[in-house]
């Protein structure tokens, strides 16, 4: 067997292809002969990718499930640690936790009373003590479960927004690169900058919760903030102006092309000298979403 048929045997199994498929990712025709394609290696390593973000979300947590295995767990632990006492002791009785203690103590000690702090400070409230669950450490799990939640809940919201931008991209028109890996490259660059956002209703919030809002301030549509972030990051073909029509309605006029300020100073003077009232509004946009 070459290492041919093992590299295909391999790549057919793990990226779930067929023969051919595989066969087509790797090599090319080049005089008759079987030649490795530039590039192959990429395209092996985006699609295992694709595989493995997958198989992560085919395999979610469930939060609940961990709750109640953890809650399980402490109770089984104190169980067993109240049905030990009871027979090391020869106590029979239905009670739990310090009324257990407190039964073992007045079992075997003396008839004379004792007082909370002597219970307190006996090796076996001690030993029981030790089994109890701190309330930090609960409190802790309790954080842990509601920060588990609240990022399922941005995750989703961020993919939700993420399908939405990509849509709207495409429909723009912007120019794509010709190489499958630069343009994916792009692309997820591009849709990274909508993690910060979260949308209620109608209205997007930044990562600090604040309105986003156009230069009037209004609030921002979501087509107009992937519209003003598209700008940033693509280039989109030129079109030429066309001459008015005969009931003179006004011709269509070419997209406005800016450069974004990175920084506050060179926002405030690029605001300063432009005098395209346009042109200035769509700066402003455009460095309020890059933000």
């Amino acid at each position: 067997m070459d290492e041919k048929t093992i590299l295909i045997g391999v790549l057919t199994k793990t990226l779930n292809r067929s023969e051919q498929e595989v066969t087509e990712l790797l090599y090319q025709e080049e005089g008759g002969e079987l030649t490795l394609k530039e590039g192959a290696m990429d395209e092996i390593l985006s699609l295992d990718s694709v595989r493995v973000e997958n198989i992560k979300k085919n395999a979610p947590i469930d939060p609940e499930r961990l709750k109640n295995e953890y809650g399980r767990g402490k109770k089984e632990a104190l169980d067993g640690f109240e049905k030990a006492l009871k027979e090391k002791y020869s106590i029979d009785t239905d009670k739990q936790g310090v009324e257990l203690v407190d039964s073992i103590l007045t079992a075997k000690s003396k008839p004379t009373k004792m007082t909370d702090d002597e219970v307190k400070k006996h090796p076996l409230y001690v030993a029981l003590e030790k089994e109890r669950v701190p309330k930090e450490e609960y409190d802790n799990k309790v954080k842990e479960l509601e920060d588990f939640k609240n990022n399922i809940e941005i995750e989703k919201q961020y993919s939700i927004l993420k399908e939405e931008a990509r849509t709207l991209l495409h429909e723009m028109n912007p120019i794509i690169s010709e190489n499958s890996l630069v343009a994916k490259t792009r692309e997820d660059d591009f849709l990274k900058k909508f993690e910060k956002y979260r949308r209620e209703g109608d209205i997007i919030l930044d990562e600090n919760g604040a309105r986003l809002e156009d230069g009037h301030g209004n609030p921002l549509p979501f087509k107009e903030l992937v519209k003003n972030v598209a700008q940033a990051n693509y280039d989109f073909p030129m079109q030429g102006d066309k001459g008015n029509t005969g009931n003179n309605e006004p011709g269509i006029k070419k997209p406005v092309h800016i450069t974004v300020p990175k920084t506050e100073e060179e926002y405030v003077k690029m605001m300063n000298q432009e005098p395209d009232l346009q042109k200035r509004i769509a700066i402003k946009e455009a460095y309020h979403a890059n933000k």
